[in-house]
């Protein structure tokens, strides 16, 4: 039993970092790295050591100093840290993906420090192709990281993470990001020499310990040992030599106090003695890559002629992907045509196309037809209404690009049924619009209305068949109902020619089959009925109001103002059309059909009958549109009745009739602005003008819906303080909405305090109580105690007030449950009250599993105590789970083995729940030797061999440790949670 819990717990350490740093031979950090999934990772490993070393941003750029002092330590664990970029062989796609910009800095900064010889080399021109192949690749691998990095951080159009705050490791970013900026030139250089190299290079390897700069300590040291002096402890210590030239390295032990002639010489250790094997580069994969980061960084500096023949020639290479070329084909295809199409050069087709090119994309195609004379653009345009590709902004500034003189097209499209091309295109854009569902544009049905037989014959053409339809089902298709749809609109909208006829001669007439009697009955009713109307004059596009009478003329004139009145929302309009209406008839009412009933005791008082009906008029369409959310139009409807109440109020007094229409202007607005969350209204300005039309106004002058959004909005926004403050009158007779949301402020506001806060609940008790209250007064019993001769005759016929529906208070208390829910899913307390209202086990369970992560920490005893577990038995026991019902039982605080043996029991002699699989689940040996007892009893032997090896498991042995008995319990009781939320959830 030790063995097995050791050998678990050895499982589930995972190594730690200083442990690779006492090795000295170097192998367990590569066993390690060579494992499948070690723990920590390679790149976790990089971010240990190097914070360990104390290292930080000072060292961003290729040449800068390294510090004058650095201990032992710290040198080894750069050198752990650069051993594991060599195992990675410098996948910057790795090393980007896990490490974040600080650590990428500062472990490319330690390679280029750390190489010796790099520093003279960067102090002057360099050419990389005079330097040693590892070098000149360690160049190449940190400049193309400058590349990538600035092309993420620097350059536009290019998505940047947002920053909350100025926090260390922004500054410090920004720090980094400045340092590389300085450097970008003279990395594009080097980048450049890159792409003519002639021969493979090597990757760089981990730089020795032995080729950091000796410090003072080793001069002192020898000068020691020269005069004879022996060296101490910590110098020799501190000494280190390794040659990476050398095949072999010699390693002694420095001896102390020996007598031996090199005593004083260096200490040469093993972890450098495991030479790891170069890593060959081919040129090809270079210089594709280096392509690509450099067509990179031009393309967002928009140099595209540039980033074009990069792209281009990275993708003539064809490369396969590697440790360094990791380049994506579908991104480097995508900048090319991003290119070719910016810089008006067609595209060019690879000799050997790549697999994921062995069939050009949409794109591709319609990029090659835009430079070849726009041919086959429209079967391009058609595929692409099934395969729905193409960006719609692409498709519609193609129809633009055709409408302009500045490209030649092709004649064979032009003259195709004497149709413009960029006719044919809009046609195509609009049936991609009707197949998505998106609303058309309104000039394509006015042009309608006018079109000819070669028109319609490409729009019948234009749309898919049936052979563009899954073959199962074409009928019931989504797409084919809504083209039916369009293909009957358009042959409906058509006037110069027969649409149904053209229709049903084209492929499109299977949109036609279900339709086409009754839509010729329809359309040869209309044509029968024509010359009858035009024999007797009565067309009313034709109608001439000029022809008619002047009492004719007046009426349809006031017909036709009075039907825009109706849709317009526009508060000058409203006004222009009632000034118009009172032209043509004066002294009469024009807003009879919107009267503001709310405010119509206001209105009604204003003199001018012009005016009361623009402010009916408005007043009511401003109301509507509140009601229906549109805000924006609501608001400028008030607004324009603001300004022409102020034109007029100058003249009026104080309490004149404009005054009270101001007034209710004012409040209505501000019901506006606390409804409508807009962006540039902010909280405490709407705040301080709630408070301000409290103190303004009297309980009861506005109307309801007023008091109550204004009072709402208060309490929402916690203004307690500000409501206590109203004075409440205690002897009223009912309480109004003010009043109510003082006492609710006062009992929120004293309920922190620790005295105080016994009052303003009573209050609040008392408020409520005379809301519901029928009565409007009180009567005193006499002195004897009898009730009134008139309450006594009564009594007997009265209903208890006491009497409490409980039907209607669950159905309330269900519906209020659900739209909690409804708005926080995964509230524990609703879930606990939802299964307490209808005892569901599916709620308990949820509740269970989002309080305890799906159970894989304990459930809390605040959300199943033991009156839960109780609930969830008794579901249990009503769905006849019986064996489910007993392993609730041992969950419990106190195990309930009375109620656990009844389940047991009547499990044995019928049980719905497949308790042979449940045996498993048991922990407590007392349940399991009873149902051992009971299947003995009842002669179920098989049953009675599963119980005995469920009680044989060697973690239920009861001379194990109280640790693992506990541990045992607490996999158990999860693994039969989960069990249950697979069944019931």
């Amino acid at each position: 039993m030790a063995t097995f819990s050791s050998s678990k717990l050895a499982s589930k350490t995972a190594i730690s970092w200083f442990e690779f740093l006492f090795d000295t031979t170097g192998d367990l950090l590569k066993k390690h790295l060579g494992e499948a999934s070690a723990e920590p990772s390679a790149t976790q490993l990089i971010v240990q050591f190097l914070e360990h070393s104390g290292l930080v941003n000072n060292n961003v750029g290729a040449a800068s100093e390294t510090p004058p002092t650095e201990n032992r330590r710290v040198q080894r664990l750069c050198h752990l840290a650069l051993r594991i970029g060599t195992h990675l062989q410098w996948n910057l796609e790795i090393l980007e993906e896990n490490l974040s910009l600080q650590w990428q800095s500062i472990l490319l900064g330690e390679l280029i420090k750390r190489t010796p010889g790099l520093d003279e080399v960067l102090k002057s021109d360099t050419d990389i192709s005079k330097l040693d192949k590892k070098h000149a690749m360690t160049l190449i691998i940190y400049y193309r990281w400058l590349v990538r990095t600035l092309s993420q951080h620097f350059l536009p159009n290019v998505e940047k993470p947002t920053n909350n705050g100025l926090t260390a490791d922004n500054l410090a970013n920004e720090s980094i990001l400045k340092k590389l900026e300085e450097q970008l030139p003279f990395a594009v250089q080097i980048l450049e020499q890159a792409l003519g190299l002639t021969e493979d290079m090597v990757l760089p390897s981990a730089p020795s310990l032995a080729a950091a700069p000796k410090t003072t300590e080793l001069s002192e040291q020898e000068s020691a040992s020269d005069e004879g002096v022996p060296a101490s402890d910590d110098q020799e210590q501190n000494l280190e030599v390794d040659d990476p030239n050398n095949s072999e390295t010699e390693s002694k032990a420095v001896v102390k106090n020996g007598s031996d002639e090199k005593n004083g010489s260096d200490a040469v250790e093993s972890l450098d003695s495991n030479t790891m094997e170069d890593v060959k580069i081919k040129r090809e994969d270079i210089v594709a890559q280096v392509s690509f980061d450099l067509g990179t960084l031009y393309f967002y500096q928009e140099k595209f002629q540039r980033a074009m023949k990069l792209f281009e020639s990275c993708r003539n290479a064809q490369c396969e992907q590697s440790s360094f070329y990791t380049v994506c084909e579908k991104k480097l295809y995508g900048y090319y045509i991003a290119c070719c199409g910016l810089t008006g050069i067609p595209s060019v087709a690879l000799s050997t196309p790549t697999p994921t090119e062995s069939k050009p994309s949409l794109a591709v195609r319609l990029e090659h037809c835009r430079h070849s004379g726009y041919n086959n653009v429209i079967a391009i345009l058609l595929e692409d209404n099934i395969a729905l590709e193409l960006p719609l902004e692409y498709r519609e500034n193609l129809v633009t690009e055709l409408r302009t003189n500045s490209r030649r097209m092709s004649e064979d499209e032009e003259i195709t049924g004497n149709v413009s091309l960029d006719w044919q295109v809009m046609v195509c854009n609009i049936i991609r619009d009707v197949i998505e569902g998106r609303p058309t544009n309104p000039g394509f049905w006015l042009s309608l209305g006018n079109c000819y037989q070669n028109q319609l014959d490409v729009i019948f053409s234009s749309v898919p068949i049936e052979d563009d339809f899954p073959p199962h089902g074409v009928k019931d298709s989504h797409r084919f109902k809504i083209l039916k749809s369009f293909i009957q609109m358009i042959c409906c909208t058509c006037e110069q020619v027969d649409g149904w006829k053209i229709a049903r001669n084209s492929g499109a007439k299977i949109f036609l089959d279900e339709e086409e009697e009754p839509m010729d009955y329809v359309q040869s009713e209309v044509v029968d009925t024509q010359p009858d109307v035009i024999e007797q004059g009565l067309i009313i596009d034709q109608y001439n109001t000029e022809a008619a009478s002047g009492q004719e003329s007046t009426e349809l004139k006031k017909g036709f103002l009075c039907n825009k009145l109706r849709c317009t929302v526009d508060p000058g309009e409203i006004s222009n059309l009632v000034e118009e209406l009172h032209q043509l008839e004066k002294g009469r009412k024009h807003s009879e059909e919107f009267v503001c009933l709310l405010y119509k005791s206001h209105l009604e008082e204003i003199k001018s009958l012009q005016q009361q009906d623009i402010l009916h008029i408005l007043f009511s369409k401003a109301l509507h549109c509140s009601t229906v959310k549109e805000y924006n139009n609501a608001s400028q409807l008030l607004s324009y009745a603001l300004g022409m109440v102020n034109t007029v109020a100058g003249r009026g007094t104080v309490n004149s009739p404009l005054e009270k229409v101001k007034a209710a202007i004012h409040q209505e607005l501000l019901v506006l602005d606390i409804c409508h969350e807009s962006g540039n209204k902010r909280t405490d300005e709407i705040s301080n003008r709630v408070k301000s039309y409290i103190w303004q106004t009297t309980p009861g002058a506005a109307e309801v819906r007023i008091e109550e959004q204004v009072n709402a909005y208060l309490l929402n926004g916690k203004e307690w303080e500000f409501l206590s403050e109203i004075k409440v009158d205690e002897n009223a007779q009912s309480v109004d909405h003010r009043s109510l949301s003082s006492l609710l402020a006062s009992a929120c506001y004293y309920l922190s305090k620790p005295q105080g806060w016994r009052k303003p609940a009573r209050s609040l008790w008392d408020g409520v109580l005379k809301i519901f209250s029928n009565s409007t007064g009180q009567q005193k019993r006499s002195a004897d105690g009898s009730q009134g001769a008139a309450v006594a005759s009564q009594s007997e016929g009265l209903k208890l007030p006491g009497n409490v529906n409980f039907d209607h208070i669950g159905l309330a208390l269900s519906g209020v449950v659900h739209h909690a829910l409804s708005v926080q899913h995964h509230n524990v307390s609703w879930l606990q009250t939802l299964g307490d209202i209808y005892l569901a086990l599916r709620c308990y369970l949820e509740a269970g599993a989002v309080s305890s992560l799906f159970f894989n920490s304990p459930v809390p005893s605040s959300v199943w105590d033991d009156q839960v577990y109780r609930k969830m038995v008794t579901c249990c026991s009503a769905m006849k789970a019986h064996v489910q019902a007993a392993l609730l039982c041992q969950c419990m605080e106190v195990k309930d083995y009375t109620t656990a043996f009844k389940a047991l029991q009547q499990a044995c002699s019928s049980s719905s729940d497949a308790m042979d699989f449940y045996y498993t689940f048991f922990w407590d040996i007392t349940m399991l030797e009873y149902l051992t007892y009971t299947h003995a009893k009842r002669g179920q032997q098989d049953k009675k061999l599963l119980t005995i090896q469920a009680i044989s498991q060697p973690d239920l042995n009861m001379f194990n440790t109280s640790e693992l008995l506990q541990h045992t319990e607490q996999s158990r009781k999860a693994k039969l949670l989960r069990t249950f939320a697979k069944q019931y959830l």
